[in-house]
C-alpha cells in the first residue's frame, strides 16, 4: 500500500522574506514587482476546478514548485511537492486540489499585499 501523504503538516502560508529580498536586491524592484505579477497570473491558471486528473495535477504541482520557492513562497512550495508526490502515490486528486487551491487563494492575498507595499511583511 503507498505512503500517505500528510497535506495538513505543511503551511502553505509560510513565508521566506529573506529569499524575496535576494531576489529584490539581484533583479530590482520593478522586475520583482513583474515575477510576483506573474506568478500571481500563472496561480489563477492553476488548481481550478478542472476535474480530478492526477496525473494533470501532480504535473501543474510540479511546475509551480520552483517559481513559488524562489519567491519565498516556501510553504506552497512544499505543498506543490507534496501534491505532486501524493498523486504519484495514488492520493485522491480532487481533495489534493481542493487543498491546493484555498492555499493559491491565501497566497494570492498575500502576493496582493506584497505589490502593494513591497516592505510588507506579513
Amino acid at each position: 500500500m503507498a505512503r500517505r501523504i500528510d497535506l495538513d503538516a505543511i503551511d502553505p502560508l509560510a513565508f521566506d522574506e529573506d529569499k524575496l529580498d535576494d531576489v529584490r536586491s539581484n533583479v530590482g524592484q520593478e522586475q520583482t514587482d513583474a515575477l510576483l505579477r506573474l506568478l500571481a497570473e500563472e496561480l489563477t491558471e492553476r488548481f481550478g476546478p478542472s476535474g480530478s486528473n492526477a496525473k494533470k495535477l501532480a504535473y501543474e504541482a510540479h511546475v509551480m514548485i520552483s517559481s513559488t520557492g524562489v519567491l519565498g513562497f516556501v510553504g506552497l512550495s512544499d505543498l506543490c511537492r507534496a501534491v505532486e508526490e501524493a498523486c504519484r502515490t495514488g492520493q485522491d486528486p480532487s481533495v489534493l486540489r481542493t487543498r491546493l487551491a484555498e492555499a493559491r487563494d491565501q497566497v494570492m492575498s498575500k502576493i496582493e499585499a506584497l505589490r502593494r507595499s513591497p516592505e510588507a511583511k506579513e
